[in-house]
């Protein structure tokens, strides 16, 4: 009864913590976290829940929000550590960070990572390595690397995990034994040659973990969520180089021969734009040569004591070898011998028995067999000793007083074997003891792996449970709305949430006999990969195929189509595509083709009424003959465009069109014929005509701009009405 109340209490405290940390987004640090310590990660993650795993960390260990685990990435123990923790941020130090280091299974380490990120659903993946790739000339490291970054790009493509690279200089951090600074002070303490394969102007390419951690800070304070990679090249301190170094070298190890081996070129790292510095403000504050006093300070006080030659050699004894133990009952015979010789110690006891003695020793550290083989080799240099002082054989045998001696030695041999065996008895009870409560935390274990399913199962629940009457409320309430813009920048996160993706497009087709369907909004990662339009002809058997089955599946995986494609339509013909582009291969399905379905009718029922709805008020909308809106619809269309592209659902570009001396039907007729269907034309409380021109950017505005002036418009970009 007492057990089964002990499980229940460890279950509920079990499944209370895994409660909070559901509730919590962990981040994970995994790989070469040699280099941190918990200021670092304090200074790099603020207050965040923090999980350490690494086969150099401590068992178990917390300290306050950080929490270490002794577990390896190919350990079965790591995806129970992830399973436990809702990790939302991972973050991996490549053990390519330190200097000289060959890792051989950093891809496969990666790639684990990865797969265990798919699985549970992580948001962000973020990947330090050095800047092999960046040198001009390639090496074997560099090659791992890019076969690295192609292995992040297809689970950036095809998982829709965030992942961003970042290219850093070699890391410092000189209480670290594989650290550069470590081995460059280690050598010349021992006044070893020192040589620096590098040239003497070369800046040294390396950075303190602190800068690094500020970094982080920074690059997490403006986290976006964005689908593909980033890349960052990060810059060491400038103002110093390995002359420089040798030079501080050479202050404090004056007696060292410090050489520089020239490299035949080729090492030169080419770094790409400067954007650590440009978006996070971010530039190194630590210098190898700036803050080289405090290295070799933090060096100094890091040094281990060496083992003395006693301590090694008593480690060396402490072996259970059998071949060390009869060695060590050998020798000791024959120190015995020396010490009877020495003190001349006949058959009678004159200052201490060393032959009693030895056995004593030998029997009680070995047992009984070993302590019987010394009792047996001290009779024999008892009777040996017996001889030599003129007494007989026979007087030894036949004289039951002279055998006292010799029983002592069995007797001993005996009584200290014994106690030697009852404590290895004792020991291996304590063995089975601790095997059946191993047995007992197997079984607790597994009910704790239970709860975990159970959690699973349950978040599960609550995730699935968002697509019955609950979520189809939100999403109706979200997409109950008279204006068809207001609709559409809806769409987007209603149909990412529920579907589980974040690469939908929605094209819209404006009149039956149009040959393009325009971008009308875009998930934020697809939204520059997307075209701002698509040829219908080349969807002609894909529109076929949603008019049969409400919906088309790319299973031959054709490139430049979408996994998914589904229609509107309005009085018979299509006037609107939905696209899916990317998904998560579990979900092509039927389950995930039906959700699909039945977004295409809820956005069908609601956009249809809104358009209906405008039809009806189309006299409030329109100036009368025209196709130019009033100001006040202008307006509201302005700032729904606005609140899109907050969002990164769209583009969009604000042009004022001069009306010199032009009346509004005369700028009418014009621009019918040099505006796109998607584009709205109003007019502005300064008595100008305004174009709101959808899915333009920087980079096409100039096209729209050179349309408009060659058919007599003056124009020219605005952010606000009547500027």
């Amino acid at each position: 009864m007492t057990y089964r109340v002990i499980i229940l209490k460890i279950m509920i405290k079990e499944i209370g913590e895994l409660r909070m940390e559901a509730i919590q987004n962990d981040t994970l640090l995994v790989g070469n976290v040699s280099y941190l310590n918990a200021d670092d990660i304090r200074n790099m993650l603020l207050d965040r829940h923090v999980v350490v795993c690494s086969e150099g960390a401590p068992t178990k260990k917390k300290k306050g929000n950080i929490k270490w685990y002794s577990v390896g990435i190919f350990n079965k123990k790591f995806e129970k550590v992830f399973k436990s923790h809702d990790f939302a941020n991972v973050i991996y130090f490549s053990d390519y960070l330190t200097y000289h280091s060959k890792p051989e299974k950093e891809f496969e380490q990666i790639h684990e990572v990865l797969e265990c990120c798919r699985k549970n659903k992580v948001e962000n993946f973020i990947y330090i390595t050095s800047q092999e790739i960046r040198k001009e000339r390639e090496t074997s490291i560099g090659r791992m690397q890019k076969s690295i970054e192609e292995l992040c790009e297809f689970y950036a493509e095809k998982e829709l995990i965030n992942i961003h690279l970042i290219h850093s200089p070699y890391l410092v951090q000189p209480a670290n034994e594989n650290d550069y600074l470590n081995k460059l002070f280690s050598k010349a303490s021992k006044n070893k040659k020192v040589e620096l394969d590098y040239n003497m102007n070369d800046i040294p390419d390396f950075i303190d973990i602190r800068d690094l951690a500020t970094l982080i800070y920074r690059l997490f304070d403006n986290l976006q969520d964005s689908q593909g990679i980033s890349v960052l090249d990060l810059r060491p301190y400038q103002n110093q180089s390995f002359k420089d170094l040798k030079v501080r070298m050479l202050d404090y190890f004056p007696e060292v021969s410090i050489d520089f081996v020239e490299k035949t070129g080729g090492n030169k790292v080419v770094l790409e734009e400067d954007i650590a510095k440009k978006e996070y403000s971010w530039q190194a504050k630590y210098g190898l040569i700036r803050n080289f006093d405090m290295y070799y300070e933090t060096w100094k006080n890091s040094k281990k004591v060496e083992k003395n030659i006693f301590s090694i050699i008593a480690d060396k004894l402490h072996s259970e070898n059998p071949i060390v133990s009869i060695s060590e009952v050998l020798v000791g015979a024959l120190i015995v011998e020396l010490l009877n010789k020495l003190y001349e110690v006949s058959a009678q006891f004159k200052y201490i028995d060393f032959r009693l003695l030895f056995v004593i020793i030998i029997a009680t550290v070995y047992g009984t067999k070993l302590g019987f083989i010394a009792a047996v080799l001290e009779i024999i240099s008892l009777g040996y000793a017996f001889t030599t002082t003129g007494s007989k054989w026979e007087l030894l045998l036949y004289e039951p007083k002279n055998w006292l001696p010799f029983l002592f030695f069995i007797i001993a041999a005996g009584v200290c074997g014994y106690i030697k065996q009852k404590h290895d008895d004792d020991f291996e009870f304590a063995g089975e003891e601790n095997k059946s409560l191993k047995e007992k935390n197997d079984f607790l274990e597994e009910i704790y792996n239970e709860a975990m399913q159970y959690k699973n199962e349950y978040k599960q629940e609550l995730i699935e449970s968002r697509d019955g009457f609950g979520r189809i409320f939100d999403v109706v309430k979200r997409l109950s709305n008279t204006v068809p813009a207001r609709i559409y920048a809806e769409s987007i996160p209603v149909i990412e949430e529920i579907l589980d993706t974040k690469s939908i497009a929605i094209f819209s087709i404006q009149d039956p006999q149009a040959r393009f369907g325009r971008l009308e909004v875009a998930s934020q990662g697809i939204r520059n990969k997307v075209g701002k339009s698509i040829e219908l002809s080349n969807y002609k058997s894909i529109i076929e195929e949603i008019d049969k089955s409400e919906i088309w599946v790319n299973k031959k995986l054709e490139e430049g189509y979408p996994l998914y494609m589904t229609g509107i339509k309005d009085n018979g013909q299509y006037v609107m595509l939905i696209a899916i582009y990317h998904t998560s291969y579990v979900h092509m399905s039927a389950y995930y083709a039906n959700l699909i379905r039945i977004l295409r009718g809820l956005l069908e029922n609601f956009l249809v009424k809104a358009w209906e709805y405008q039809k009806a008020y189309e006299s409030e909308i329109y100036i009368d003959g025209t196709s130019i809106v009033t100001n006040k619809y202008f307006v509201e269309q302005l700032q729904i465009q606005r609140d899109m592209a907050d969002r990164h659902l769209t583009h969009f570009r604000l042009i004022q069109v001069l009306r010199n001396g032009m009346d509004i039907k005369q700028i009418n007729t014009i621009l019918q014929t040099s505006t796109r269907s998607n584009d709205i034309v109003g007019v502005g409380a300064d008595n100008n005509i305004y174009i709101l021109a959808a899915q333009v950017d920087h980079n096409t505005i100039q096209y729209v701009l050179d349309r408009l002036t060659k058919v007599g418009l003056e124009c020219k970009v605005v952010s606000e009405i009547g500027e």
